[in-house]
């Protein structure tokens, strides 16, 4: 009897989360106001917007071009170079453009600003400190321009003299959240912790309702592993607002450390609960959880079914809600009800490799192998060179016979695999068995020759391999030999006992044949008609009739469909197959 590969596709979820924080700005102006008079040099500069707008670069620097052939002091025409350079990344023609237009207009902020952000990027960061100083003192008012002076600074590691520029920004503007951040993370750069906790309890005293300086200094303690301090600083921060996000957050890691499960769950309840708490937010806290719970023994995934369950309730046609709902009913059996919602996912959202995956794995399993096909072909619209989806729609096709297709998909599978793939092997084992059915065996033969050069101990080769030449009367012994491995090596597996019984009874040694054909049975084989079949075929050989014909009568009832038990049964003698 031949062993059937079983279908091994790795399911696994892959969810990520990206937390911004975004503490300086940068200030654009796209509204450049055309100051010359000549109106074919606007004309020019209305066709260069156009082709911009439409993407065609060549066109637009055609006409940019033209202009400063016409006039080399347009100074709108280096302003739009400039900024289709920065855009570009191309930072050194982003600075000599932005450079030339504020040289022939320095009193236009936006072209000075634009020469300053090109100098930053390229890495000229005195020119770019310069010019931000020189804008900001005509708009010390601008708080954006405040904002991109503490970005630059920040990133050139000029630190002493942007405590400088924090301290006349609050001096002008006062405390705000903005500022709090970029104090909060210049303190940080200078390693000045006993500073840090010290501005940030100054600040909540100033102004208790800057609560970024709350929720940082409750964040400040949990890093240094003071969770009870940490608690009472969220504490405070629920006191006014039972759903604050940061504060609960924060109680969720604090309980995750102190391994208060309950109150974990208690505080995860009110975030999902939350009308503040957007939707992706709600998913990662999900997935954060997940991911701690694994590392906690027994605790199952199920634990946060209910928070999940309440997430789909709010959000029943959200895409990823629906993903980890139809999860959850996969988990409690409903695999009909999980597909409906992966598919309802897919369709809004068809990028999820991942998910196309699991559902082409629940059809296999519900064994709806032409409904399998289907999803696999609208699966390969958007992953044409995806090696599991043709692994798993040619496995559908095998089982409903369409062996053609079912070859054309292991071949491309096959082609799409490495060379330490670990689903070559697999494939291999799926063409050999494909080859077979289509009868051209020799191919079968040769692949089953390649598997057992890759390990020659590869149990369901040695079987399938001897069961197929057994089948066909050829290379008897070699098929005795392989089988015997095969039985060394799973003494037990009523499948492989079968092969050997059945490649002796072949050999016409009908005792040793009987001797494992028993212990085939004794071990499951009671449960295939196969077996069955063929011990009747040894019974009778064995000169036990009366007990070969009621087996053979008890492998029909089994589903054994053939032209040769027909006869054994009606006769009461042996006939080949």
């Amino acid at each position: 009897m031949h062993k059937i590969v079983v279908l091994k596709i790795a399911m696994f979820f892959l969810v990520t989360f990206i937390f911004n924080s975004c503490t300086n700005k940068t200030l654009h102006n796209t509204n450049i106001q055309v100051t010359t008079d000549n109106k074919k040099l606007n004309s020019f500069l209305i066709d260069a917007k156009r082709a911009q707008l439409f993407g065609s670069t060549e066109e637009f620097l055609q006409q940019i071009n033209t202009i400063i052939e016409i006039d080399s002091n347009y100074a709108v025409a280096y302003f739009e170079l400039g900024k289709f350079y920065l855009q570009r990344k191309d930072y050194p023609l982003a600075v000599l453009n932005s450079k030339k237009a504020y040289q022939l207009i320095p009193s236009k902020n936006e072209y000075a600003l634009l020469f300053a952000q090109s100098s930053d990027a390229n890495g000229d960061f005195e020119i770019a400190i310069s010019m931000y100083e020189k804008i900001l003192k005509q708009n010390d008012n601008n708080i954006e321009l405040w904002y991109d002076i503490f970005g630059v600074l920040d990133k050139n590691e000029k630190y002493k003299l942007l405590d400088t520029y924090l301290d006349n920004f609050e001096r002008k503007f006062g405390l705000n959240e903005e500022l709090v951040l970029n104090r909060y993370q210049n303190l940080v750069n200078q390693k000045r912790f006993k500073n840090l906790e010290k501005y940030l309890l100054s600040v909540i005293k100033r102004n208790p309702k800057i609560e970024i300086a709350t929720v940082i200094l409750g964040d400040y303690y949990f890093s240094l592993g003071k969770f009870n301090k940490s608690g009472e600083v969220y504490e405070k921060l629920l006191v006014n607002n039972k759903f604050h996000e940061q504060a609960l957050i924060g109680m969720v890691k604090i309980s995750l450390q102190k391994g208060d499960l309950v109150s974990v769950i208690d505080y995860s309840e009110r975030l999902i609960n939350s009308t503040s708490v957007d939707v992706l937010s709600k998913l990662s806290i999900i997935v954060e959880l997940s991911k701690s719970f694994e590392k906690i023994d027994g605790v199952g995934a199920n634990i946060f079914d209910p928070l999940i369950i309440n997430l789909y309730n709010q959000y029943p046609e959200n895409p990823d809600v629906r993903y980890f709902h139809g999860n959850v009913l996969y988990r409690t059996g409903k695999n009909k009800e999980a597909l409906n919602d992966f598919l309802y996912s897919l369709k809004l959202n068809p990028s999820n490799l991942q998910m196309w995956l699991f559902s082409l794995y629940i059809l296999e399993t519900e064994k709806e192998y032409d409904r399998l096909i289907s999803v696999a072909d609208s699966a390969l619209i958007y992953f044409p060179n995806q090696k599991d989806i043709f692994i798993l729609r040619g496995f559908a096709y095998l089982q409903v016979k369409q062996y053609r297709k079912s070859l054309e998909d292991f071949l491309f599978a096959k082609r799409l695999t490495g060379v330490l793939d670990e689903d070559k092997v697999q494939i291999l084992h799926y063409l050999a068995e494909i080859y077979f059915i289509m009868e051209n065996k020799n191919q079968a033969f040769l692949i089953y020759d390649e598997i057992l050069k890759l390990n020659n101990n590869d149990i369901i080769a040695l079987n399938n391999y001897a069961y197929y030449l057994a089948l066909d009367n050829m290379d008897l012994n070699k098929a005795l030999d392989m089988s015997q491995r095969s039985v060394k090596l799973e003494p037990k597996n009523s499948t492989y006992l079968d092969t050997y019984a059945y490649i002796l009874f072949k050999l016409k040694k009908y005792s040793d044949a009987l001797f494992y054909i028993e212990k085939a049975i004794l071990n499951g084989g009671t449960n295939s008609a196969v077996i069955l079949g063929h011990y009747g075929d040894i019974l009778f050989m064995n000169g036990q009739k009366e007990l070969a014909i009621s087996t053979w009568k008890e492998a029909k009832n089994k589903g054994l469909e053939s032209d040769s038990i027909n006869k054994k049964i009606e006769t009461g003698e042996y006939f080949e197959q």
